[in-house]
């Protein structure tokens, strides 16, 4: 949208440039499509309005229609639902766009599914379809986006035969406290199985989920390929808010030293 939004400015605004050079049956120098392509939508609408006034309603209409298109982006995550991470178009995660979702099922400690919620889907929630998971027909597969938290790797919980960590529990129940409620979820980026990482931010003052699970002790920072610290944070910044747990001895933490999930996936990928 932004995209279009523009083209349609620079197309408009040069097609009105040259068709005043046309009429007027004369030749002058660009430097308004220079100051379009080089020196923003300020320069180059002064540049039109001084050397070509007839051009320069035009070029306004042009301006406004890509300003109301630029604008009208977020408006149309109204009417927008994303029944999968696979249905996220791929700029969303370069732009790190935001929006809202339920928390549909908590899986462990970092890994849930949510249901995104577009404004006027949630206004009319009781005619959505529902997953099984809600007391529906629909697989959670097909109706839900699969999230991980950036930042942040929890202990693992037992499955598959597979003994859990300790604070595995612990880590999951206290995400389910967010389990039916809506929350808002910020992109980072999409990981090797497809599910989408991303913040996401819960209840009256947008507590950031992966924070909290540090803090409490209840993860530990992801050191692995591909980590994703948020826009304007470092690893360290990271380390800081694990480095106080660990003073405190909170959560994984007790005993002075926590276990690796890391390295703990690891072992049970090789069957040790």
């Amino acid at each position: 949208m932004r995209v279009l939004a523009a083209a349609v400015v620079l197309a408009t605004t040069e097609a009105l440039v040259r068709t005043t050079h046309f009429s007027r049956g004369r030749t002058r120098t660009l430097t308004t499509m220079k100051a379009l392509r080089g020196g923003g939508i300020v320069k180059a609408t002064r540049a039109v309005i001084t050397r070509f006034p007839l051009a320069s309603v035009g070029a306004a209409l042009a301006i406004g229609l890509g300003t109301g298109l630029y604008a009208a982006a977020p408006v149309m995550d109204v009417f927008e639902r994303y029944h999968t991470a696979a249905d996220i178009p791929n700029h969303r995660f370069q732009d790190h766009d935001a929006f809202s979702v339920v928390v549909v099922k908590v899986a462990d400690g970092d890994t849930l599914r949510v249901r995104h919620v577009p404004a006027l889907d949630f206004a009319r929630g009781r005619w959505r379809p529902k997953s099984r998971a809600e007391g529906g027909k629909l697989k959670l597969s097909e109706e839900t986006l699969q999230i991980r938290l950036y930042a942040v790797d929890a202990p693992e919980t037992a499955k598959f035969g597979n003994k859990g960590m300790p604070m595995g529990d612990e880590a999951t129940a206290f995400v389910k406290r967010i389990e039916g409620k809506r929350v808002r979820v910020t992109l980072q980026s999409k990981d090797q199985y497809g599910r989408a990482v991303a913040k996401i931010s819960y209840g009256l003052f947008r507590k950031d989920l992966s924070e909290e699970l540090l803090a409490n002790g209840l993860a530990t920072v992801y050191r692995s390929a591909g980590a994703e610290y948020g826009q304007g944070r470092t690893e360290e910044y990271w380390n800081l808010i694990e480095g106080r747990a660990k003073t405190l001895r909170k959560g994984v933490w007790k005993d002075g030293k926590a276990a690796d999930p890391a390295a703990y996936k690891r072992k049970v990928k090789a069957g040790k």
